[in-house]
């Protein structure tokens, strides 16, 4: 893996990690040297984590990536973020050896994001053409049908209970 850095005008600086022509991290960080935003472009996905932000996702529209020194063009970020880009993202970092801050404090950052996010995420994903990706709540209805409310739970649970309960009556009625 390849690195480099370059300062900022305020004392900043950029450090940037590439591995092959599909994977960069860019990892900003102020003059403190304390890291502030990181992002992860992995074959045209991007991962973003910033200092008392949740994670975010999204894609690089129309070729190209982060370079480390100018931010790609054409970035859409995700409505919700991508449990599956995370994991893409967390899965390159793992790869490289640990060592190094910058790629060990984003891999520790992404995996608790991926954590919390994996919960929620695999409950709500579809895939289409190979692609697996956050289904609105209409694609859920259609697949599995509306979400019940409270009341027709309820309601459910009454009627599985009084016919537990008539089969109890049916069969002391049988034993006699």
């Amino acid at each position: 893996m390849r690195a480099g850095e370059r300062s900022n005008d305020d004392g900043g600086k950029k450090v940037w990690h590439q591995a092959g022509a599909e994977v960069e991290v860019i990892s900003h960080v102020d003059p403190d040297g304390h890291v502030t935003r990181q992002e992860c472009y992995v074959e045209g996905a991007l991962v973003v984590w910033e200092r008392g932000k949740p994670v975010t996702t999204g894609t690089v529209q129309g070729g190209g990536r982060g370079s480390g020194i100018a931010p790609a063009q054409g970035l859409v970020q995700d409505v919700d973020p991508s449990v599956v880009v995370v994991e893409e993202a967390l899965s390159m970092l793992k790869a490289a050896p640990p060592g190094d801050r910058y790629l060990d404090h984003f891999r520790a950052e992404l995996e608790a994001a991926a954590e919390g996010l994996a919960d929620d995420e695999l409950s709500s994903t579809v895939t289409t053409m190979g692609k697996v990706r956050k289904a609105s709540p209409e694609e859920l209805d259609a697949l599995y049908g509306p979400k019940p409310n409270s009341k027709t739970l309820l309601l459910g649970a009454l009627a599985a209970g009084a016919v537990v309960a008539l089969g109890v009556v049916a069969l002391l009625l049988l034993r006699r």
